[in-house]
This record gives structure tokens, sequence and C-alpha cells, in this order.
């Protein structure tokens, strides 16, 4: 795993599990896409995303394209693994997948659109061994960029920590389960790596119905999806790709000019809290008597603290914050959020 130190590299992970490229630390904020075109581009930079990991593995003119747009690219490999679906004709036996490995990052490792590579994408823990290869095959040939990956399996991430510099895992709550899902999972996920590696989270945006059929689904509204990021973030998610661009394109009970505004206000949002969000100022000794769907973190930038709030549950939450002599109690509506300066009345 690349860390400050380790022979200056471009883009690296920091003792607090930040990201920083080229200096500056940098907070992944994005979606999941099928592929990249200009016009999915011109849409897509609407909002103040910062990144995007399509499927389709860019060549190098879609790279060219990413960059001109300012956006960094997470690149796909995920899919090396020989026998599984989509793995590229040329791996057809394991043997096949480390020359195919290191010859792709080899190609785009020196692109500046290039910010870090996705390695797994739900893959068993059976696969181990290979996962852990490829992760090593990455990090002899690219020093200068962390790998990532992604699973559902969130009580087994502890057992893949070798194969990886980044974990996601991916709540898809709505609309059989709570959104408070969003939080328990982002818990999970920083406990089982004890804090020792970066979180970039997966919010549901997308309609199973996509995937599923219609009857009884339905997409997240704009409540759920502002709660269920922000449960996340306060749960230390150090970045947010949210699934996925495709989908919200493909669902056919609620059109897509109807749902990318609210994404679109909730990415603002995030964007705009980005520099508390990575600030490492010492923070108040708060505490929060709340019960555990509602999720809480408190961040510090230029001597300001800022507590956040979020509540899972599509019932009302109270919450009673304490500092020293300082409380302050707050009622939460069903899924809200609130972003309050400590100590402003």
């Amino acid at each position: 795993m690349r860390r400050e130190g380790d022979d200056e590299p471009t883009t690296y992970i920091d003792e607090h599990n930040r990201l920083i490229v080229e200096g500056d630390p940098f907070f992944p904020l994005g979606m999941y896409c099928s592929g990249v075109t200009e016009t999915l581009l011109e849409t897509y930079t609407e909002a103040p995303f910062n990144c995007l990991m399509p499927y389709a593995s860019p060549d190098e003119a879609g790279m060219d394209l990413i960059e001109r747009y300012g956006l960094k690219c997470i690149y796909s490999i995920k899919d090396f693994y020989a026998g599984t679906q989509y793995a590229p004709a040329s791996i057809q036996v394991v043997g096949d997948e480390e020359p195919a490995v290191r010859e792709r990052v080899r190609r785009y490792r020196e692109h500046p659109a290039l910010l870090a590579w996705y390695l797994n994408d739900e893959r068993p823990l059976s696969m181990i061994d290979q996962l852990e290869a490829h992760q090593r095959w990455v990090e002899e040939e690219d020093p200068n960029h962390p790998t990532w990956v992604v699973l559902y399996q969130v009580n087994d991430v502890g057992g893949y920590i070798r194969s990886f510099d980044a974990i996601g895992t991916d709540p898809y709550p709505i609309p059989n389960r709570s959104a408070a899902m969003a939080g328990e999972w982002a818990e999970t996920t920083r406990e089982a790596v004890g804090d020792a590696r970066p979180i970039w989270m997966v919010p549901q945006v997308h309609n199973w119905g996509v995937y599923r059929g219609y009857e009884g689904a339905r997409p997240p509204t704009a409540a759920e999806v502002r709660s269920m990021t922000w449960q996340c973030i306060c749960e230390g998610a150090d970045g947010l790709i949210y699934y996925s661009w495709q989908d919200l394109h493909r669902d056919e009970t609620t059109p897509f000019d109807e749902r990318w505004p609210e994404l679109k206000a909730v990415v603002e949002e995030v964007a705009e809290q980005i520099p508390v969000l990575l600030s490492v100022e010492p923070t108040p000794e708060l505490e929060v008597q709340a019960p555990e769907t509602v999720r809480w973190t408190v961040r510090t930038l230029n001597g300001t603290s800022w507590l956040f709030l979020a509540n899972g549950e599509a019932e009302p939450a109270r919450a009673v914050a304490r500092a020293g002599d300082e409380a302050r109690t707050f009622d939460l509506a069903a899924h809200e959020v609130r972003i309050e300066e400590w100590g402003a009345r």
C-alpha cells in the first residue's frame, strides 16, 4: 500500500486516509457509468463531480476526453480474471492475467486523468490469491496510484485487506430496507479495516427495478439519497462514488430529468463541504446522545467547528450534543440531515 514518504508518489494516501493528488487533499466524488462519451460528460459536469468510474475501460482518446473535462478516472481492470463473464478475450487461463494487468497498467499509469485502479467488483473471498496477486502487480507497475475495490460482502472485508489500498461497500437498501443501512455498512467497513484504509463508499441512487422488475420497486427519494450520503460521511467515508449514471437513464418509473436535479443538489452540498471534510484540525470533544440510526461527525476548519447529523430512519429522531458546558438539542425529521456550526445559535 502506497503511503506518504514512499518515493514521493504523485497520488498517495496520507496518514489521515486522505487521498493526496499532486500535493493537495482530494475527496473522490463521482459515479459509476457504462462508458465515456462527450455527450455524457457534458451533462455529468453540470454537477461538481471530480471523477468517474467507467465500466468500459477507456482507451487513450477516452482518457484524453476525461482530462479535457477536468475529471479524474478510476480505471477498471476488474474483469481481468480468467473464467469471469466479462474477461478480455486474451485472458483464457489464470496465467494470462499477469501480463494483461501489467500491460494495461503500463499503458495508462502516466496519463494525467488517472486517479486509481479498480481491481475488484464483488469478487468472492475464495479468489483471494488472485485478488492479492493483482494488487501486487499493480503496486509493482505503478507506485503512483492507489487501488480501490468494492464489496457487498461487508462482513468479510477484513479477509480482503491485502488486496486493496482503498475499500468501498455498496449498501443498496431501497425499497426493501431502511436507508439506515448506509450508515451501518459504512461503520462496519471502517471497523473492519481498523481505520487503516480509506473508505470510498458507494451510495444507492438506482432503482432496483431496472434489474429485478418494477413491481414494488422505486428509486430512493431525494431525502433518502441525501441521508445515505451523509450517513456514509459521518461514519468515515473519505470518498463517494454513486451507483449509477446509466441506471438513472434506464429507470422506467422516473425520468432522468427529474432525478438528475435532485442528485446534483446533494452533490453540490457535499462538494461545498469538502474543505471541511478534508480538514485535520483538532475537533472539540463532543458527545452526542441519539438513536443508533442517527449518524454524526464533527470537523473543524480554520478554527470553526461543524456538526453533521444524518437521520437514517423514516421517523423523527432527537439528538442531544454536548461539549463542555454547551448542550444543544436537534429534532430531526425523517431522513433529515443537519449541518450546524457548533456554538452558533
